[in-house]
């Protein structure tokens, strides 16, 4: 935000503007401002008010060391003034801005010294005053020349007397004036517009100096980090962190104390990912806790950033269930990265973002996913919504981040601990109560332990040790503790951070026993809260650890917690970094088992899911933990029981929910209660998910055995077994058990059919399309068709009497029934049926283009295949292919294996008939698709293998001595003699035809 005491007037050379204090020591001013070869003086506006009296102020001398190179009125006009003499605390940077949508009206503020504010003292001596304005920018004026214009909508000054033909303006002295648009510094004050009389200011946008290197580097060399404009429109979105308050949170991913370096062709692969083909791409980036993966899309995003990039760091805050807040990203102007750290613990929010990200068609999106696991979590994302497959386990472009190794010239354990070491020192001094320290003294007597590779091949273990040692040497007193010792660094910084939470107390007049405040920031800790609300876990463990827990008393505490761990979005958020919340978690409940049993009870349903998340990876350190979480979702099975069903999906161990799990599923069916319950669990639980296959089996066996026995009005109780019924067959089949799984769904469509017609008509046609699946994967393919055809009975008379609605659902059942037919040698049949879903889907991407068009792909290629002439054939599978480029180029994940496939079919149709040079470009499509596939899964090596012998094979056959034919044999020949030495028995067949291919190539040309 603009904050008025970095705000300085500036005189130079007879010029006179305004300026901001970007730094400790650097003013950012227009480059007008300044004269060529004068030094500046400067007047802070927070001097000024203290001495109410601006010429009486202090002035301190500071000299150019940067500008830009050109003519001001082209807007090339920023420079950077350092100050010379000044004994200022700490300025962290300011967050810098950049409009990235069209959006107009955007809200802007500046703060300046124009000449309008210019008063005379009582002394007869000229003052000049303060002047903040508000405005509005509207993005696309002046987008050409790279500029920003400001609408001023507070008041505007009156022009003076006309000089040398043009008026004087009343602005003159707002020049390098900082605009931010909320918390963002957007631009720089460089004129003001004359022919607006007033009302329209010019800036210079502060994306532009991100682009100068001498810019840049003067900054980095201030801060320790190079600068980079984050996106204003989506800054409500945006994860801030918050400025380290103490020596831990100088170890946050986030606040970016140490120096990147490494990762070099990780993070060059993931520059090439965002960049390449497509609009829309999913990327998942897993390692343990610690090991530097938020550190990495800091990383990336600040690379992806001074490429003109929008970066979004997505914050952690209730998600908006109708998608609102999201649709921002639809009109951008750049693409988009965004990153999202604890994945598999956000759920939720993930779902409300990819569903409004599939239908982005503007600028490229890339969106990485940072987590401990690849778990069944993306799986509840992947079936949120049509075309999120890109989601799932099967089909997720994955990266596991190695350990810290010093091989090949990535960072090793000596450089990182003392990277760190030199890092750390020169924050330190910055923090509260930490700057009478010589921390050079202290470095020097810092030595570095053994790094063995056991213990440090974790960054963050390596940066915690670092800086218990640099405390252990500046602070003599904390040298019981030992920092080498296993757990040594995190109590070293549990002490510093204790007292903290003391000098925190003290400013709240809050006095608690000595035990009391580490007890209370651990349950804050599992127990984040979003909003007061949430203060009822604090509340009861105030109630357990103090003899005072007065409502005067909760609420000052949770004013401390507010300003001890503050956090977007949160009331309070939660003791940083991770490794040294769960230790302080598992130290309270080693010392108290049941330390949270009164807290957890009063959770919210959000904090149900955070408490689990944590106790869960305490328990990995802590048995006392897992024991906990045990005791804990079985004793609040209606408030855990659904939270922990989710939890377990993302755990990195999920053994102690899965137990409490199977004792609240147990419990359920011995006491014949909690029917309810069960029925959420399942509802929680994704079709693929395998940590809770077995357990979904049981779940909705005991929800058949309930509603079979049920005493309700009797069409409910069928519907309600029929339905019930469906989910167990369903579930049977996803765990491999097809014969349970056709009995069961018989058995739904039996109860469907004693209910009267037309009233539960669609779910009976969803039982039918999952039993002619069950049959079709047994291969028993008479009745599959038999129960395909009823579902599709079923819904056309539902159609006939709803008017739309499920014309999807009759496409889909077509579609299906197709497939049977032509499985069953009918193919002029199936034919008939896959026309009529081509033309329902064609019907349904009129409206819904992204979501239909795939599934219209999917049936024009299977209708090609049972065609009769080739015509046809060649029509139906040519339009698939050019669809499936169509959505390729956008989406590349989800459907380069689909157009690789069906420009095979294509080829294969052509090679078939007359048409060489036609076959020759199919082939082509189907190579360029298998190279994409085979760079990020090897496994796909042999496919891009037999596509380019093919395609070799081809161009020889067509007898026209193309040059490229022996390349594309050699290549397939390479891959292929390569894959042999690995499984010859599998290979040496085909290598054999690639070196044939080879030959033939070679003589013809």
């Amino acid at each position: 935000m603009l904050e008025a005491d970095r705000v300085c007037e500036i005189h130079s050379g007879g010029r006179y503007g305004t300026g901001y204090r970007v730094t400790t020591t650097l003013i950012l001013t227009a480059g007008h401002v300044v004269h060529d070869e004068s030094d500046a003086m400067i007047s802070f506006l927070s001097d000024q008010l203290m001495s109410n009296d601006s010429e009486a102020a202090r002035i301190q001398p500071a000299r150019v060391v940067w500008r830009t190179e050109g003519e001001h009125w082209r807007g090339t006009d920023a420079a950077l003034l350092q100050l010379t003499e000044d004994d200022a605390e700490y300025y962290p940077p300011p967050r810098w801005g950049a409009l990235v949508c069209g959006r107009p009206g955007v809200g802007c503020t500046a703060l300046g010294f124009p000449d309008v504010q210019v008063s005379e003292t009582d002394a007869g001596r000229e003052v000049r005053g303060a002047e903040q304005l508000r405005g509005t920018i509207n993005p696309f004026s002046k987008l050409q020349a790279g500029l920003l214009d400001i609408d001023v909508d507070s008041a505007t000054p009156v022009f003076g007397d006309r000089d040398q033909g043009e008026p004087i303006s009343g602005w003159h002295g707002m020049s390098g004036a900082a605009v931010f648009c909320a918390d963002l510094l957007t631009g720089v004050v460089i004129w003001d517009e004359v022919r607006f009389g007033g009302r329209r200011l010019t800036a210079l946008p502060t994306e532009r100096l991100m682009q100068d290197e001498g810019f840049r580097r003067l900054i980095a060399d201030a801060t320790g980090r190079v600068p980079f404009a984050e996106p204003v429109e989506l800054d409500d979105l945006q994860d801030v962190p918050a400025e380290p308050q103490s020596p831990a949170g100088l170890l946050q991913a986030d606040v970016e104390t140490v120096r990147f370096r490494g990762r070099h062709d990780l993070l060059e692969e993931l520059q090439t990912w965002c960049t390449r083909q497509g609009l829309f791409a999913v990327r998942l980036l897993t390692a343990a806790g610690g090991q530097g993966k938020s550190r990495l899309g800091r990383e990336l995003g600040r690379r992806m950033a001074t490429e003109g990039w929008a970066v979004l760091h997505l914050a952690a805050w209730r998600p908006d269930p109708t998608r609102e807040a999201y649709k921002i990203v639809r009109e951008l102007k750049v693409p988009l990265l965004i990153v999202v750290d604890y994945a598999e613990s956000r759920t939720d929010q993930l779902t409300a973002l990819a569903q409004s990200l599939v239908r982005h068609r503007a600028e490229k999106v890339r969106l990485l996913l940072l987590a401990r696991t690849k778990g069944d979590w993306l799986e509840i994302v992947a079936a949120s919504a049509p075309g999120l497959d890109v989601f799932q386990l099967s089909t997720i472009e994955h990266t596991e981040l190695p350990a810290l190794s010093g091989a090949n010239g990535e960072l090793g354990t000596e450089q990182a601990f003392t990277d760190a070491v030199r890092a750390l020192a020169e924050r330190l001094p910055m923090l509260h109560g930490h700057g009478q320290i010589d921390w050079r003294a202290a470095v020097e007597q810092v030595r570095r332990p053994r790094m063995s590779p056991d213990r440090y091949t974790n960054i963050l273990e390596v940066q915690m040790t670092a800086l218990a040692l640099l405390l252990a040497a500046a602070y003599p007193d904390t040298a019981s503790t030992q920092p080498h010792a296993p757990d040594g660094a995190e109590d070293v910084l549990l002490l510093h951070e204790r007292r903290y939470w003391t000098r925190m107390a003290e400013t709240h007049a809050l006095a608690l026993e000595p035990p009391v405040p580490a007890g209370l920031v651990a349950i804050a800790t599992l127990c984040t809260a979003a909003d007061r609300e949430e203060i009822g876990p604090v509340k009861a463990g105030l109630q357990i650890l103090s003899e005072r827990h007065s409502s005067e008393l909760v609420a000052v505490v949770a004013r401390w917690l507010h300003d001890l761990y503050p956090a977007r979005h949160m009331y309070w958020g939660s003791l940083q970094p991770d490794r040294l919340a769960e230790r302080l978690v598992g130290r309270a409940v080693v010392d108290r088992p049941d330390h949270f049993d009164a807290p957890v009870s009063e959770v919210s349903p959000r904090q149900a899911h955070d408490a689990l998340t944590v106790l869960t990876r305490v328990g990995f350190r802590y048995p006392e933990a897992a024991k906990a979480v045990r005791r804990l979702v079985a004793a609040y099975p209606d408030l855990l029981a659904v939270p922990a069903t989710l939890v377990a999906m993302a755990a990195e161990d999920p053994t102690p929910l899965n137990a409490a799990l199977d004792v609240v599923i147990e419990r359920c069916r011995a006491q014949g209660h909690s029917w309810g319950l069960l029925s959420r669990m399942n509802d929680a639980i994704p079709v693929g998910s395998r940590v809770h296959q077995m357990r979904a089996v049981t779940v909705t066996e005991l929800l058949v055995e309930h509603h079979r026995d049920g005493d309700k009005d009797a069409g409910k109780v069928a519907a309600d077994l029929a339905g019930a019924l469906n989910d167990f067959g369903v579930r049977l089949s996803s765990a491999g058990e097809h014969e349970r799984a056709r009995a069961a769904l018989q058995e739904a469509i039996e109860q469907y059919d004693r209910l009267p017609a037309g009233r539960f008509d669609r779910r009976h046609a969803t039982a039918l399309t999952n039993l002619a699946a069950v049959y079709s994967k047994v291969d028993r393919q008479e009745e599959a068709y038999q129960a395909g055809a009823r579902a599709l009975d079923l819904l056309e008379r539902l159609d006939a009497r709803v008017q739309g609605g499920i014309l999807s659902d009759i496409a889909h059942a077509r579609n299906n029934v197709g497939l049977i037919l032509c499985q069953l040698g009918r193919n002029a049949e199936a034919a008939q049926q896959l026309q009529q879903a081509v033309e329902t889907y064609e019907r349904l991407a009129v409206h819904e283009r992204d979501t239909y068009r795939p599934f219209l792909a999917r049936s024009l290629r299977n209708l090609g295949g049972v065609q009769p002439h080739i015509g046809d054939r060649l029509d139906a599978i040519g339009r698939a292919v050019g669809i499936y480029r169509e959505l390729a180029q956008a989406r590349p994940d989800t459907s380069m294996e689909a157009l690789a496939a069906a420009a095979k079919d294509l080829q294969h149709e052509l090679m078939a008939s007359e048409p060489t040079t036609a076959a020759l470009n199919a082939a082509h499509i189907g190579v360029d698709a298998r190279k994409l596939l085979a760079r990020h899964d090897p496994q796909l090596l042999v496919e891009l293998a037999l596509a380019l012998r093919l395609m070799a094979d081809l161009m020889i056959d067509a007898g026209n001595n193309d040059p490229s034919a022996p390349a594309y044999a050699l290549m397939a020949y390479g891959i292929l003699k390569q894959l042999s030495q690995t499984d010859p028995h599998r290979y040496a067949g085909e290598c054999e035809l690639a070196r044939q291919t080879v030959a033939r190539a070679s003589f013809r040309s």
